[in-house]
């Protein structure tokens, strides 16, 4: 049996439609077949934190246009979400890998989807500055980008099942998600965080005509991608 690896944060990004959750579940299940110590996070924690809560509630437009609110202060919601996470991530790491699913990486590209050339750098190291440096939040080992076409990803949205913390009155997505334009665009903004970031790999989850591959298939790439960098 393999000894734990501990320390390890890996971070599972992507749009909607493209399995993160699905791929956590196969990750999990595989590292801990080798003999790992695995916990595994879900953010934002709609149902399950204070600022997680207060997320969702922006989301749905409780408090305006949340969407185009500067994302100086519509990162900050997300932040703290995770800060409050902080002791139970450490504990965590102490024990073996972590994986998250969403993350700091998430803030990155969503707010500075938001902005064009330096602003948009300075949003990033914004985020980064203020989650790593000043609240002590772990930078993740790896970060794997699912990657979707974003048309499929819109697609997928609206075959979603009812989410608790959009409520009955606000249909079935929220204001990132009516948002066509803007969805396209974080995937732009996500692929650049790809090609500049050592940490950051990315899988094609579809074939070119497509096809969302396998859950099994997409799997495999992704411990490809483990073992290289974490394992």
């Amino acid at each position: 049996m393999k000894k734990t690896v501990k320390h390890k944060l890996i971070v599972l990004e992507g749009g909607d439609g493209a399995g993160k959750a699905t791929q956590a579940s196969l990750l999990i299940k595989t590292l801990k077949r080798l003999g790992h110590t695995v916990t595994y996070f879900d953010f934002p924690r709609y149902d399950q934190s204070f600022f997680g809560h207060l997320t969702g509630r922006a989301l749905r437009g409780d408090f305006g246009d949340f969407r185009h609110m500067s994302p100086y202060i519509s990162s900050l919601p997300y932040m703290l979400d995770r800060f409050t996470a902080l002791p139970e991530i450490e504990i965590a790491l102490n024990k073996g890998i972590v994986i998250c699913n969403r993350y700091t990486s998430s803030s990155m590209a969503f707010q500075a989807t938001k902005l064009t050339g330096k602003p948009k750098k300075d949003i990033i190291q914004f985020v980064e500055r203020a989650e790593y440096d000043e609240l002590g939040l772990p930078r993740p080992n790896l970060v794997i980008y699912l990657h979707v076409p974003p048309t499929f990803s819109f697609e997928m949205i609206a075959r979603k099942a009812s989410r608790n913390y959009l409520g009955k009155k606000n249909g079935t997505r929220d204001q990132h998600e009516k948002d066509r334009d803007f969805q396209e665009a974080t995937v732009r903004t996500y692929l650049q965080l790809v090609r500049t970031k050592p940490d950051w790999k990315k899988i094609d989850c579809c074939e070119r005509g497509g096809k969302l591959l396998s859950p099994e298939a997409i799997h495999e790439m992704v411990m490809v991608v483990v073992k290289e960098c974490v394992l």
